[in-house]
């Protein structure tokens, strides 16, 4: 079953659940990504981004209800807080939202809703959306850095054309909205590619799309006609039927090309019959209500993983995950009973990871910083080995014979992370194998009776190494004959 929040587990087990993102793993080049001085930002092709001089720093406005929104200061760091309706947020502060938070441009012309996907039909497993906002520049109306997700921009001007700067990790665009009504929506999800393989880089490292994970960008008009302004070239699209749609990504891609579309895609707007979104929309609007009343939104995810509802679970660990609160996620994946709580824990990290360049290095800082009764849990490597058992595994990988040694090898692991990644990863290769009930919380003599389950069903499929044949015992010389 794909609901909203397990619309993840298809593009986290392979990537080819995203249409023309290859299967190759992006290469780490510490030499390659040295510390340089700060420099603009560029396309895959090296061209500069748009610039204008900023003119204002006025705020945009929040104009959903309190709790479906939340902001942090990027600047002054601290956590996620809710906000009331009508109220302001100044420039460089993120705003996240789990479902249709709504903001406005500070002079009203721009209206953008933070967007999820409830039914999982959309190509992108969006689960939640996060911007940056930003001083406008010079002629522009609305500016954000898109850090994740699905944001619908709706041109909201009395009349005349408005525009849009969407800036991102490489590049920024202009989407100009050519009338009022105008509506165009830009989702961007990041992915790294199964078989990657973790390099902590020196502080200061500048970030390009080597090494970062692959970012997919999609902009789709659902009404009126938007210009696209971008530094290599301009493309104009309109609402289906005509060229609606225009895709890219930062590894191995094509010149994006405008796509043609006779209609509008179903997963676009969402149908309260929709078995996915009749049973996750009440959740959400549940967890509106609570981060609405907790002044600390940890505390409302919280509450959520001690659920009797599966829904709200799953909401709780992807919730903290979004929200930075690593730690506490952790605990809950720990003393949680659920296995969802686990199963689902491990695609939260999954989706974390690929948010953008960086964040897989701040989650390397905050495992070499983990404790357990006062006691680091994990070494540098070991670390680095447990960020690879998340990015998973490429198609040459899962034929090799060598994986499956590795993972069975981990099923024994004192540390219970490794041995819950690599019971994720087995039932996935080995869908069969579920039914040996191998729990990584076991106790050790209940783990060692499932583990040899384990190896004898990884036998029986041939999927570990050939045995060395043992060696022959030496032959003895004839004693020489005596005088």
């Amino acid at each position: 079953m794909r609901s909203w929040w397990r619309g993840l587990a298809m593009a986290a087990v392979a990537w080819t659940g995203i249409v023309g993102c290859g299967s190759e793993a992006p290469k780490r080049n510490p030499q390659a990504s040295a510390p340089s001085s700060p420099a603009p930002a560029v396309t895959v092709s090296g061209a500069p981004a748009p610039s204008a001089p900023a003119v204002s720093s006025e705020s945009v406005k929040v104009l959903s209800s309190r709790g479906t929104v939340l902001v942090r200061h990027e600047n002054k760091g601290g956590t996620y807080r809710t906000i009331d309706k009508e109220s302001s947020v100044g420039p460089d502060q993120t705003i996240l939202s789990f479902h249709d938070g709504v903001i406005a441009s500070a002079n009203g012309k721009v209206q953008a809703t933070l967007r999820s996907d409830l039914s999982g039909k959309n190509p992108l497993p969006v689960l939640e959306s996060a911007v940056v906002t930003r001083t406008p520049s010079s002629g522009v109306d609305l500016e954000l850095k898109l850090s994740r997700g699905r944001v619908d921009f709706v041109n909201t001007a009395k009349e005349g054309k408005v525009t849009v700067r969407i800036v991102g990790p490489f590049t920024s665009s202009d989407l100009v909205l050519a009338s009022p009504g105008t509506r165009v929506e830009v989702e961007i999800y990041g992915r790294w590619l199964p078989g990657s393989r973790f390099a902590a880089l020196p502080e200061n490292t500048k970030y390009v799309p080597e090494n970062s994970p692959v970012l997919r960008w999609m902009v789709l008009v659902l009404k009126g006609e938007v210009e696209i302004q971008h530094p290599l070239s301009s493309f104009s699209l309109k609402a289906p039927p005509g060229n609606a749609l225009i895709q890219a990504q930062t590894i191995n891609s094509e010149r994006p090309v405008p796509e043609h579309l006779d209609a509008l895609p179903d997963w676009v707007n969402e149908d309260p019959k929709d078995p996915e979104v009749a049973k996750t929309k009440p959740a959400l609007e549940k967890l509106a209500a609570a981060l609405a009343s907790h002044g600390d939104p940890s505390k409302a995810f919280e509450e959520f993983s001690q659920s009797k509802d599966p829904v709200e679970r799953i909401i709780a660990v992807y919730g903290l995950a979004a929200i930075d609160e690593l730690e506490k996620m952790f605990v809950i994946i720990r003393s949680s009973k659920q296995e969802d709580v686990v199963d689902e824990g491990i695609i939260a990290l999954r989706h974390y990871l690929g948010r953008g360049p960086g964040v897989d290095q701040a989650f390397y800082k905050f495992l070499m910083t983990h404790q357990i009764n006062n006691q680091p849990v994990f070494k540098a490597s070991q670390a680095e080995a447990l960020i690879d058992l998340i990015y998973g595994f490429n198609e040459e990988q899962k034929a090799q014979p060598t994986t499956y040694s590795y993972l069975l090898k981990q099923l024994s692991n004192k540390r219970q992370a490794f041995r819950g990644l690599a019971i994720w990863h087995l039932e996935r290769l080995v869908p069969d194998g579920q039914k040996i009930g191998y729990d990584p919380t076991d106790e050790e003599p209940a783990r060692e009776l499932s583990i040899k389950k384990w190896r004898d069903k990884l036998t029986e499929l041939k999927k570990l190494p050939e045995p060395l044949p043992a060696a022959k015992p030496p032959v003895a010389k004839p004693a020489a004959p005596k005088p």
